[in-house]
């Protein structure tokens, strides 16, 4: 439930961040165009830096849960002047336009840094919460998809309406959103943002299995995976009522009634009727408090040891670099879409052939309705053909959809880029599981380097807490360096260079080239799938075997 509704309001107002913004700034600030270009361009090189300095702090400190309230605030915080400089009316923003300007620049940065962080985090929490519960992550990712989808028809609809200035419930919208979401993290029970070890992981998946066996009397049942939860839903309200409370009245110590309410042992039903005892929640939350004041010097590890992990990971899983340029090229493509509005809102005011604003909206629906569908079969697909495979049709469907825009596209009826950008939810959908289950799965091979950090003295075989520490060391770190090869080089490179093309060229010039572009990573792709699995060539970029071994040999050599 918790990473469902996250999911859900993070993506809430992801439309006003993008698509709205454009609109909003020309309205209010008279920026040009070529200034929104730059800011849009701006911000992936400035991500590129922030996420992963923030999601290291987090894995250090094991602070996820606490930058995660932190960044929603700011989130919220940051967009609420796009709500309130419309209300100041014209003498504000027509007779200070370039304030205005300047003012909404530098709270869309610190806002835009925030939401990457927020979601960086928000990812490595999510998957390390799949892995405990043995559920799949698209479960919970579908749910930023619908989102995206409804808020972009009701933002479309109330744009305009007559009480409230132009394109200021989209912002409303996001604002909004994040503050639930800050609330709702507030209100969980902190296990839910505990990262744990892979054996942690798998030995909570055997117990709970058990549990649910001896309850239901069938065997192998852990429920469905819409249903499953690391705590039962009556201790998580209690949880929350109790934690609501405490905010309301502003105090550390919960009242009389909280404690009444939640004192003693809490029992439940399982679906077998029968009743199991939980501890009482209250307790559970003090103990986790006191250890934080407790341990809050001994929780983190060095910044140096954090950065000499990653390096010598990335030099021991050749892997990680190989993906991280595919995810270069994955965000290559998939910033175009921002071009093609552009190009589609030339089409349609020059050959009165459209309405762009309902064509934009249908468009937008078509990418959500095909990326759900396909989040959905994402771990069927990657099971059945392997992740390279599965990025190859991702690239495969890039090819089709850009060279269509390049030749077949200036001949035919606007309309038709509705089956067009269907394919960008195929896209969009394989890229963004992938980015985030092999961050995880990079990240949990720091269990296999704990030997040969003995050896280097980073670490000290006595010391079995900090080897426990320095295996959950780079969860988020890792999610960040990927999302910054996705978004801050392979977006925010791209961008600057399409910006060329099209001034120099055309629009479906460039559709050209990134048709072609996506043609060559494809099959190329494909080559490296051929030789690993076909002629023995082992690049370990595909179901883990090469790189698995080369990591356990070398930590059984340190251990010899």
């Amino acid at each position: 439930m918790l990473f469902k509704l996250h999911y859900f309001l993070m993506s809430i107002g992801f439309n006003a961040m993008g698509v709205l913004l454009g609109v909003y700034m020309t309205n209010y600030t008279k920026a040009t165009p070529a200034e929104i270009g730059l800011l849009y361009m701006l911000m992936p090189f400035i991500a590129l830096a922030c996420r992963p300095v923030v999601s290291s702090y987090a894995d250090r400190n094991q602070a996820h849960q606490k930058c995660l309230l932190v960044c929603l605030f700011m989130l919220a915080f940051c967009y609420t002047p796009y709500i309130v400089v419309p209300f100041l009316g014209p003498k504000v923003y027509v007779d200070h336009e370039r304030c205005c300007w300047y003012f909404l620049v530098c709270f869309k940065v610190i806002g835009d840094l925030s939401w990457g962080c927020a979601a960086t985090i928000g990812d490595s929490l999510a998957v390390n919460y799949c892995k405990r519960i043995g559920t799949d992550l698209s479960y919970y990712r579908v749910g930023g998809t619908i989102s995206w989808m409804v808020s972009g028809i009701i933002t479309g609809q109330l744009n305009e309406i007559w009480f409230l200035p132009k394109y200021v419930v989209g912002f409303m919208i996001l604002v909004s959103g994040a503050l639930l979401n800050m609330l709702m993290f507030y209100l969980w029970p902190k296990e839910y943002f505990v990262m744990v070890t892979s054996s942690t992981a798998e030995k909570e998946l055997r117990e709970r299995s058990e549990q649910q066996q001896h309850s239901t009397g069938k065997t192998g049942s852990s429920g469905s995976q819409w249903t499953r939860s690391l705590m039962p839903k009556e201790v998580v309200w209690s949880h929350a009522k109790s934690q609501l409370l405490r905010l309301v009245t502003c105090s550390c110590v919960s009242s009389p009634s909280s404690s009444s309410s939640t004192s003693g042992h809490n029992e439940y039903a399982t679906a077998g009727g029968k009743q199991q005892v939980v501890a009482p929640i209250d307790s559970i939350a003090i103990d986790n408090e006191q250890t934080d004041k407790s341990d809050s010097n001994n929780k983190s590890i060095g910044k140096r040891t954090q950065l000499l992990t990653l390096l010598l990971l990335l030099r021991r899983d050749p892997r990680i670099v190989g993906y991280l340029l595919i995810f270069v090229a994955a965000g290559a493509i998939t910033m175009p879409f921002s071009f093609f509005l552009m190009s589609l809102s030339e089409t349609c005011h020059t050959n009165n052939t459209c309405d762009f604003s309902q064509l934009a909206g249908l468009l937008q629906v078509s990418m959500a309705i095909t990326e759900t569908i396909w989040i959905f079969f994402m771990k069927q697909i990657v099971s059945t053909i392997g992740r390279l495979n599965a990025l190859s049709i991702a690239f495969a469907v890039s090819t089709i959809k850009y060279l269509f825009y390049g030749t077949i596209w200036p001949g035919v009826n606007p309309n038709y880029s509705i089956l067009a950008e269907a394919l960008h939810g195929i896209i969009y959908g394989t890229f963004i599981i992938s980015m985030n289950e092999q961050g995880h799965s990079f990240a949990l091979e720091v269990e296999h380097l704990i030997p040969e950090l003995l050896d280097r003295g980073l670490i000290r075989s006595d010391d079995l807490a900090s080897q426990e520490k320095l295996k959950l060391s780079l969860r988020a770190t890792m999610q960040a360096l990927i999302m910054a090869a996705y978004e801050g080089i392979g977006r925010g490179a791209s961008s600057l260079i399409y910006g060329i093309i099209i001034g120099l060229y055309s629009f479906h010039t460039l559709w050209l080239l990134i048709g072609f572009g996506s043609l060559l990573v494809c099959c190329a792709l494909l080559a490296i799938n051929l030789l690993d699995h076909c002629v023995g060539f082992q690049l370990g970029l595909d179901g883990g075997g090469a790189k698995g071994s080369k990591l356990k040999a070398t930590s059984s050599s340190s251990n010899n």
